[in-house]
């Protein structure tokens, strides 16, 4: 399998022929023993590792033709899922398959098939979520496959309202489908499926998290759930038209998912790796700042607590991803130059002592500056 993979993105023109035949004949093998074995999991998730060589192999060349062949003109694929509805492992390659090869629609088809195995949802969800992550431009049949993907994830979700997993995965797809903004002309995402998605997700990955951060094992898979839940809020504020955007702001204010995730982030900074904890921070700000509260990004950069270069670090890429968005303004009114001066004096007032993590938070304050101050340039 490695050496196929070596030599899966040549084209067959560019390889020996004796090369290219044999880079054939390892695929046909693979599959033939994919055929005799299906009944094994070890063989299928061995065997399913084709559709990293078919992700290799160049556009419109026979070796990607004879995968896509093997895998789905016998039904294959689809009889393997049937077969092994509850083996994790082989639904992740499965639903992978489906996805790389056919697009979002199959995999959607697999997963209302198969709607009551609970690995196949997982499967089904990270790999809508990575399809769509990973896409910068949809083409018609992603696009339009956007609405029943809103419908399958909220329907799963509903679900198994406590796999925590399947709900941190929902909430990172659904947040990946908003990305790509709201359908103009008759088009098939609209401001209801953004909606939609986002209530959902608050009713059902809200108070799980709550839930979880009140046990002693929990907080990381609060903290984690939290923040898809944020990126779904921060990436749905961006694409909500005029019409929309004061009624969202309202609600991510009333949900408080941001204001939880500073709180618990906060409490917890001391047990948590400084990137880290600034990276998660530096989310929970934004999602403030989008939300209307660009005093509470100000007032942690001008408390710099409890661990101050990571803190004003993640205040400072807040403060510069909030600019990006045009809401320089609000973070002026709320005092932002002055609590940057602050950060500045205090460091001074204690030794002004310069190390990695020092030189790091300073810098990326100077860079926010220019952001906040009107000087920096979207990229």
């Amino acid at each position: 399998h490695s050496v196929t993979c070596a030599a899966a993105s040549a084209t067959d023109e560019s390889l020996p022929a004796d090369v290219a035949q044999a880079r054939m004949e390892a695929v046909i093998v693979q599959m033939e023993v994919l055929r005799q074995r299906h009944f094994d999991v070890d063989t299928v998730d061995r065997c399913m590792s084709v559709v990293e060589i078919f992700q290799l192999a160049p556009e419109g060349s026979q070796l990607k033709r004879q995968i896509r062949d093997s895998l789905f003109t016998e039904g294959l694929v689809q009889r393997l899922a049937e077969q092994h509805a509850l083996q994790d492992r082989v639904q992740r390659k499965v639903l992978w398959a489906h996805g790389v090869v056919l697009g979002p629609r199959a995999v959607l088809s697999i997963m209302e098939r198969l709607a009551g195995s609970l690995p196949c949802m997982v499967a089904g969800v990270k790999t809508l979520g990575k399809l769509f992550d990973d896409l910068d431009e949809l083409d018609a049949t992603a696009r339009e496959a956007r609405a029943l993907t809103v419908e399958v994830l909220t329907r799963a979700m509903q679900t198994w309202p406590k796999e925590v997993h399947l709900l941190t995965h929902s909430c990172f797809a659904l947040s990946a489908l908003a990305a790509h903004g709201l359908d103009t002309e008759g088009g098939c995402y609209t401001a209801e499926h953004l909606k939609v998605g986002l209530q959902v997700a608050w009713k059902r990955a809200g108070e799980p998290a709550q839930e979880l951060d009140l046990q002693p094992d929990g907080k990381t898979k609060a903290r984690y759930l939290r923040e898809e839940l944020l990126r779904l809020e921060i990436e749905s504020v961006k694409v909500a038209g005029p019409n929309l955007l004061q009624s969202l702001q309202s609600e991510c204010l009333r949900a408080g998912t941001a204001e939880a995730q500073c709180k618990a982030l906060l409490r917890d900074a001391q047990s948590m790796e400084p990137k880290e904890f600034c990276d998660h921070l530096r989310l929970a700000l934004v999602g403030l700042g989008i939300a209307g509260r660009a005093e509470h990004v100000v007032e942690v950069l001008r408390q710099g607590l409890p661990w101050w270069q990571p803190t004003v670090q993640a205040a400072a890429e807040a403060s510069v991803e909030l600019s990006r968005l045009g809401l320089q303004a609000e973070l002026q009114r709320a005092g932002w130059a002055e609590a940057a001066r602050g950060v500045r004096e205090r460091w001074q007032q204690s030794g002004g002592r310069m190390d990695a993590a020092t030189q790091e938070a300073l810098s990326a304050l100077q860079f926010a500056e220019a952001w906040v101050g009107g000087i920096g340039r979207a990229p």
